[in-house]
């Protein structure tokens, strides 16, 4: 029992000390609280391309519809550097890189220069012709498409594809808005006046679907090659949209210009 006794009490006089020297010096402090900070995540590097197809289109019809060389490019510049101001804090890096086309051939080849470079988002600026054939190549890739260029309003319907998200809208939104913009301020007669391009009939034809849809009257409508040319408004409209709707008075007809 004298050996038992004595082996507790060795036990118990020797047991503080080794743990003491196990665990190192105490943390506990008399008073005051403790903070838990979290480290920074590792920084995560994501690559963003920019795709953009310089073609020669038209001239524009006033020189305040003059791009700057740069357009496109500046906003996503922008966009990079705001993104990074927030993103350390979930630990994304991103950096944009930007690649030219003058073709939809060298486009797809720039798209796969971005691509073995480890880029899996691009925005693209070009046209829709470009941009399905940039899809046609990525579609079995890890690659999504930004269509910030492109207004045609097929890409959302037959032309539609999985790997294209699309920021721009398309010419039926521009037209629908504008529409009950104009409906909206009781500016229901328009006279709309429009190029000869592709896309400026196109639009044309998107405003005249606006018209039917929000109450529109289109008074008359004419190319504007021909109204340079000195003919006259009246040379070539095509066929008016006329409605008879209710009027308090002759002021109640207002008259806005839609000029594509």
């Amino acid at each position: 029992m004298a050996l038992v006794a004595a082996g507790l009490l060795l036990a118990l006089t020797a047991s503080p000390a080794s743990a003491a020297d196990e665990r190192g010096p105490s943390r506990q402090r008399d008073g005051g609280f403790s903070i838990r900070v979290q480290q920074t995540p590792e920084m995560v590097p994501i690559d963003i391309g920019y795709l953009r197809e310089e073609v020669r289109g038209p001239q524009p019809a006033s020189r305040l519809d003059i791009e700057p060389e740069n357009a496109g490019i500046a906003g996503a510049e922008m966009g990079i550097k705001e993104n990074n101001a927030g993103g350390r804090f979930v630990g994304h890096l991103y950096a944009l890189d930007v690649e030219t086309a003058s073709s939809p051939e060298d486009a797809v080849a720039a798209l796969e220069k971005l691509y073995e470079s480890g880029h899996n988002y691009i925005v693209v600026d070009a046209s829709a012709t470009t941009l399905l054939k940039l899809s046609d190549w990525a579609k079995d890739k890890d690659v999504l498409l930004f269509n910030i260029r492109a207004e045609d309003v097929s890409l959302r319907q037959q032309d539609c594809r999985a790997n294209i998200m699309h920021v721009v809208p398309d010419r039926y939104m521009l037209a629908d808005a504008l529409a009950q913009y104009l409906v909206k301020m009781d500016w229901t007669d328009w006279l709309v006046v429009h190029g000869s391009t592709d896309a400026d009939i196109a639009y044309r034809d998107a405003v005249e679907r606006a018209a039917e849809r929000f109450g529109g009257n289109i008074v008359a409508s004419a190319n504007m090659s021909t109204c340079r040319a000195g003919a006259g408004m009246g040379s070539a409209p095509s066929r008016p949209r006329s409605r008879t709707r209710k009027r308090t008075s002759a002021a109640a007809s207002s008259r806005a210009r839609i000029t594509m």
